[in-house]
């Protein structure tokens, strides 16, 4: 995926700058990746380049001719440099047959009602607690079972995944 996006840009003519060293490759950085077993119907990359772009919606088509028809670029914006990014991700994830709608209603209100959710992570020999509450935005049973999550993650702390979310301390 990397290199039909890297190829895509350099076809489309985009200035894109590259990293310094041996082996050069294109200023470039993908949306979080995805856990094992998860699907994304969207995802986003930023790119460094030399110079602005003068006619985005332009570009934006010439990248699109560029890529496969299966990926399609929807909009080009352009990001301050080293700017904080909150982001949200929604997750839509159909509980398993085993899990007691009830059950992951009662908790997802226990979850809701109380004032802090206290997660411990450990990484490397290191452990650090965490309030699952100021990360989780939406959380509902939606129907047919399907859990419906949207958790924001702050990049430089690199926090919360879904899975984490709901498993941790079986939310569901």
């Amino acid at each position: 995926m990397l290199n039909l996006v890297f190829r895509a840009l350099q076809r489309a003519g985009l200035p894109v700058l590259f990293s310094q060293g041996f082996n050069p490759t294109p200023k470039v950085s993908f949306s979080p990746a995805l856990p094992v077993g998860v699907e994304s119907e969207i995802e986003f990359f930023e790119v460094d380049l030399a110079e602005p772009i003068r006619r985005t919606a332009e570009m934006l088509d010439e990248l699109n001719r560029q890529l496969p028809s299966f990926m399609a670029v929807t909009a080009l914006a352009l990001a301050k440099k080293k700017a904080p990014v909150n982001e949200i991700i929604s997750y839509d994830c159909l509980l398993p047959e085993s899990v007691d709608a009830e059950q992951a209603r009662d908790s997802i209100a226990a979850f809701q009602i109380t004032e802090r959710f206290l997660l411990e992570r450990r990484r490397k020999g290191k452990s650090r607690e965490f309030d699952l509450k100021e990360f989780v935005k939406k959380l509902e049973l939606g129907e047919g079972g399907r859990l419906l999550l949207d958790t924001s993650i702050i990049p430089a702390l690199k926090l919360v995944s879904g899975q984490e979310t709901l498993w941790q301390r079986s939310l569901v």
